[in-house]
């Protein structure tokens, strides 16, 4: 016979052996958590001053191996901390409203895996084919991107006009971020009902370009002493090459001719600035892994400054992005965020200090990111 959880009395030894247990298994994960970067730190650290003996292949397999591993400790630690807050709810008597909103945090966490195969309840419900064709339109219009009585489509980076069928609305934070995740990102929308599905938060590229702004190999930027924007290479490799020398993709430029490319757009919408410097911040942040220290300083830090000026992103949660993404020292997170030597500056995204909250939004963004680096694909 079940028991009404509502009339039950509530068993204190019980729960305080349940606090003790989950109390035990954080100790574990903090532990192995640790040890798992201080591995990574090694392997890094042994790589690039030539003292171990490894090829580069396998180098970046045994890197994102430990990353993987540091990602799901991140992902229990989550869990286990909110196991703790609804024990705590129940000892006071509130076991039904139980922390309401670390729900809704671990229900956006759950919203990064995909659905098990065959199910008859998916994890998390898809987007409707209705809402990304409405946003699709907007997103044209917005942006005055089709040619009058034609089909074609204005790329703004390549700066020409390309049949429908290889052009794409790129979203640049995507939707798998979910939206209570980008309100404590960016701040409130404004009038918008969100952050994900504004048409700002998207620009219509060719194809080639959305892959590229996706898995990082690319960010658009402001450009220095104007208002323009332009588009910089990320990776070295990329970034070196020279254009087809046949000159078979001149109408989309690549490699050496993409790097400094000013965007050109046929009206004066623009894509919002907070989502283009996240974007850029992730790309820098898991780039970086597979660099020298410092690499991104050397190579884009006048452009991250000037990026980073208008403090579009939480001051707090971009440096601590930059610990668990990029894996920075404090004092090199700190120079990466712009901030002073706080435990956690008060601004109006970011609130009160509040490391349990933030645990929950950096393990999502983290994961996100982190498993599209992998070389998974996130739909």
């Amino acid at each position: 016979m079940q028991h009404n959880t509502d009339t039950c009395p509530i068993n204190k030894w019980n729960l305080h052996h349940q606090f003790q247990v989950i109390q035990r298994k954080i100790e574990t994960v903090d532990r192995t958590f640790e040890t798992k970067q201080t591995a990574l730190k090694i392997l890094k650290d042994g790589y690039r001053d030539k003292s171990l003996n490894i090829e580069f292949l396998r180098y970046q397999i045994e890197v994102k191996r430990l990353e993987g591993e540091i990602t799901n400790l991140n992902i229990e630690k989550v869990r286990l901390r909110t196991s703790t807050h609804l024990l705590a709810a129940k000892e006071v008597g509130e076991a039904k409203c139980a922390h309401i909103e670390d729900w809704k945090y671990i229900d956006g966490l759950i919203a990064q895996f995909l659905s098990p195969k065959s199910t008859f309840t998916p994890i998390h419900p898809k987007r409707t084919q209705e809402r990304k064709v409405h946003w699709q339109k907007a997103l044209i219009e917005a942006y005055g991107a089709q040619e009058v009585g034609s089909e074609r489509i204005w790329c703004p980076i390549s700066q020409s006009w390309q049949p429908p069928h290889l052009m794409s609305h790129a979203q640049i934070v995507g939707d798998r971020v979910t939206e209570l995740v980008a309100a404590r990102l960016f701040g409130p929308p404004g009038p918008w009902k969100g952050h994900l599905w504004n048409t700002r938060n998207g620009i219509p590229v060719f194809h080639a370009y959305q892959k590229m702004l996706e898995d990082g190999s690319i960010a658009i930027v402001p450009k220095h002493g104007s208002s323009d924007l332009q588009v910089i290479v990320l990776k070295d490799s990329e970034r070196r090459r020279d254009m087809d020398p046949e000159g078979q993709h001149d109408q989309v430029p690549t490699g050496s001719a993409l790097h400094g490319r000013t965007l050109e757009f046929l009206n004066n919408y623009r894509p919002g600035m907070r989502y283009l410097h996240f974007q850029f911040a992730m790309s820098l942040l898991r780039e970086q892994r597979l660099e020298a220290d410092g690499w991104w300083r050397r190579q884009f830090g006048d452009i991250w400054s000037l990026s980073n000026r208008p403090k579009w992103v939480c001051e707090a949660l971009l440096r601590k992005f930059a610990i668990r993404i990029g894996h920075f020292s404090l004092e090199e997170a700190l120079e990466f965020s712009g901030g002073s030597p706080r435990i956690r500056p008060k601004d109006s995204k970011c609130g009160e200090d509040d490391d349990d909250d933030d645990e929950v939004f950096l393990s999502i963004v983290q994961h996100i990111y982190q498993v599209q680096a992998l070389g998974t694909k996130i739909n």
